[in-house]
């Protein structure tokens, strides 16, 4: 427990300015708890990210802005003068597809976007939500989660009961020239550890990464049986967003058409309707029947194959949403 006046006085401000800072805090959401006449205490334990290590880990050719507060890591990242990742503790415009607003919290999230700049057209990024993913879902196997992806950029696990909660969701804004040269800005946010009262106002069944099962013996890291330290997830989780980023648009062709291939296999690896039926529906129109069919997984331009009455056809992401036939929306 912190005194109001014992901190006023350390940090020379006025009982007034730490209220208000006080008040700030809660509102990005940490976890503070007030005692009258005691002062004030975290109610659940932090871990901020640490600045030093993420800089000494970042990935070569990559800058790095370390925020606790933002409106929009997207829009940051999109600022840049060079090609960098931002990473906030808290965003209050957060956004997901569609327009959704993405919350979070200082130490129980993990938000960040990326920006790449590429002398391809926008054409030859088509897919790059399968990189995005499956960069995500590697990073989490190193430490022994397993998640699912679902299309076309949510990342998921199973509750007890079978059905889908999220633990994630990738949103990738490109502009530039059809014939090149383009910009890809990628934004991920992970649930890593928030609390119950902010899961219960996302309007979705979600679930947080430290939440999920282990499994110890599939580490490849030196924290089996540890806790995991959530900076030390962020440094190697960057790398692999970089290198599967830069992978998918690589200028050899040969590189580019393996990376292409693993990346496609991780994702019906791991594809959480694959070959189960589904419904995909327009967002513009949440109300409409939708089309009914069978998910038979990704092509290599991210497009969803759906199976209707023994026909294969594509679907592109656009405005779609997709879930399990007869399963509330995840």
């Amino acid at each position: 427990m912190v005194n109001g006046q014992s901190l006023a006085k350390e940090l020379d401000v006025s009982r007034t300015a730490i209220w208000k800072a006080v008040r700030f805090l809660r509102d990005a959401g940490v976890p503070i708890a007030a005692v009258s006449g005691s002062g004030y205490r975290l109610s659940q334990r932090l871990s901020p990210l640490n600045m030093e290590t993420l800089q000494t880990q970042r990935p070569p050719g990559m800058g790095l802005r370390l925020l606790f507060s933002t409106a929009s890591t997207n829009d940051d990242a999109r600022a840049l003068d060079s090609p960098g990742f931002v990473l906030a503790e808290h965003q209050h415009r957060g956004r997901g597809r569609m327009g959704r607003q993405w919350l979070s919290m200082p130490g129980g999230s993990i938000v960040l976007s990326g920006r790449w700049d590429f002398a391809g057209g926008i054409a030859d990024l088509a897919g790059l939500n399968l990189a995005v993913a499956t960069a995500v879902v590697d990073t989490a196997a190193d430490y022994g989660w397993r998640l699912g992806v679902k299309w076309p950029n949510d990342l998921v696990s199973r509750d007890k009961s079978g059905g889908l909660q999220k633990i994630g969701g990738v949103l990738i804004e490109i502009s530039g020239e059809m014939e090149g040269p383009c910009q890809a800005v990628v934004g991920l946010g992970l649930n890593w550890r928030l609390p119950p009262e902010t899961c219960q106002r996302i309007e979705q069944a979600v679930a947080n990464l430290t939440d999920l099962p282990r499994r110890h013996d599939q580490t490849k890291t030196n924290s089996a049986g540890q806790a995991v330290d959530r900076t030390a997830f962020v440094a190697r989780l960057l790398n692999r967003l970089n290198a599967s980023v830069r992978g998918w648009c690589d200028n050899d062709a040969v590189r580019r058409q393996a990376h292409r291939q693993q990346v496609l296999d991780t994702w019906r690896r791991h594809d959480a309707l694959l070959n189960q039926p589904v419904v995909v529906r327009s967002a513009l129109d949440p109300n409409q029947a939708g089309l009914h069919g069978i998910c038979r997984g990704v092509d290599a331009s991210g497009a969803l194959i759906l199976e209707r009455n023994g026909q294969r056809k594509t679907l592109h992401n656009g405005e779609l949403s997709l879930r399990a036939a007869q399963q509330s929306p995840a």
